[in-house]
């Protein structure tokens, strides 16, 4: 298991996206927050208020465990609880209820070595080729269009946008190198 302990990056409330050619911009999932140690044989599910929910959530574990191929890393995603048409719904998840799925979206430990001093672009790239896609585990999608995909994320009626710099190194706490667009629907 990863020895290093890592305080998540948090993003900076906006109302507006932030645009540039440093910026990009992933899908803002409603679910659990979550760092996910990962061993040749185990994996830990700590939440960024530095709780273990590995029994908790014990059924994405192995999951987890077989999309990185037993490589030591640590993986910071959201964990989300996917309705019958895909959608997340935090209601779903705090209930342990829909289908249980794992967002990655950074890459903070691979193989022992510290990653949170190199780019995101970097550590995303490295992400990709240590995760391989399975039923339930996914590497959040990066988007170059801020304002098409926070169209698409109100015709999807899901919760927001976040915008991360590219060249942004991984910062414990709030940084305005990340920001996020959260959308706020008229309740039906």
């Amino acid at each position: 298991m990863a020895r290093r302990r890592y305080t998540p990056m948090l993003p900076t409330a906006a109302e507006t996206l932030p645009v540039g050619p440093d910026w990009r911009y992933e899908v803002k999932f409603d679910g659990y927050r979550m760092l996910a140690y990962v061993d040749t044989n185990a994996v830990q599910l700590i939440s960024r208020q530095g709780i273990r929910h590995t029994e908790d959530f014990s059924g994405i574990v192995q999951d987890i465990l077989e999309a990185v191929v037993r490589v030591p890393c640590v993986l910071d995603g959201e964990l989300v609880a996917l309705d019958s048409n895909g959608h997340p719904q935090l209601s779903l998840l705090r209930r342990r209820e829909g289908i249980i799925a794992y967002f990655a979206f950074d890459l903070l430990e691979l193989k022992g070595t510290s990653l949170v001093d190199r780019s995101l672009s970097e550590r995303q790239k490295l992400l990709g080729k240590t995760l391989k896609k399975g039923e339930r585990v996914f590497c959040s999608e990066e988007f170059k269009d801020g304002a098409a995909l926070l169209e698409e994320v109100k015709r999807r009626r899901l919760e927001g946008v976040v915008a991360k710099r590219a060249s942004s190194i991984y910062l414990p706490g709030r940084t305005r190198s990340w920001r996020k667009v959260k959308i706020r629907y008229a309740k039906k």
